[in-house]
């Protein structure tokens, strides 16, 4: 996790020295082992490894965007004290919205954690990542985190709206040899769900 998250951060840093895109620091600092083993113990989960030591390793990153057509570039992340209030404030909505009966976004809340605040918030759950808002179905990006963050760093960092627009600034700082979009699982994932939308 060290290593990519150097890899993501190398990204950000010449993206913002570029001024190709207006980006501003959005850093994800440290979680201590305390405040990850109170999301744990907060949430009834048990986290992957590698999900731990992205929030102990913490990361440099940047939110931004491209407009007209607008693109939105980075996420919100969450360290793990923030996580464990923001997934509450989900679980307390998913029981707020259920009148009674069990359904499938508040099942992937109950089993989740949320890793970004911003809608739609990244969610870990033991199934996968997904993209998640209580009014979209449900998008399901990565089977792991790894897998996300590979991906997503492959796509220049995007997380909204028009991939093509955010493409063609964010491309030529995207590290070599890194998955093309037409088979990078996070992009292939999210047009195809948006693709209704065009």
């Amino acid at each position: 996790m060290d290593e990519l998250g150097a890899r993501i951060e190398a990204f950000f840093k010449t993206l913002s020295e570029s001024g190709a895109v207006d980006v501003y620091q959005e850093a994800l600092e440290p979680s201590s082992a305390e405040e990850i083993a109170e999301l744990e113990a907060g949430l009834g989960v048990s986290l992957p490894e590698d999900l731990k030591a992205w929030f102990a390793r913490g990361c440099q990153a940047y939110t931004g965007s491209v407009d007209e057509p607008f693109a939105g570039i980075g996420f919100s992340f969450l360290g793990a004290a923030a996580a464990l209030e923001h997934t509450n404030m989900l679980r307390e909505s998913a029981a707020d919205d259920e009148d009674g009966e069990e359904n499938e976004h508040a099942a992937l809340v109950r089993s989740g954690v949320a890793l970004s605040y911003e809608e739609p918030e990244l969610l870990w759950t033991p199934s996968g990542i997904y993209s998640f808002s209580f009014r979209n179905p449900l998008l399901k990006v990565a089977s792991s985190f790894t897998e996300f963050l590979e991906s997503w760093l492959a796509s220049g960092c995007f997380s909204s709206h028009d991939f093509d627009a955010a493409w063609e600034k964010t491309q030529p700082f995207v590290p070599a040899g890194s998955v093309a979009p037409e088979k990078n699982p996070w992009v292939v994932a999210y047009k195809a769900f948006h693709a209704d939308e065009e």
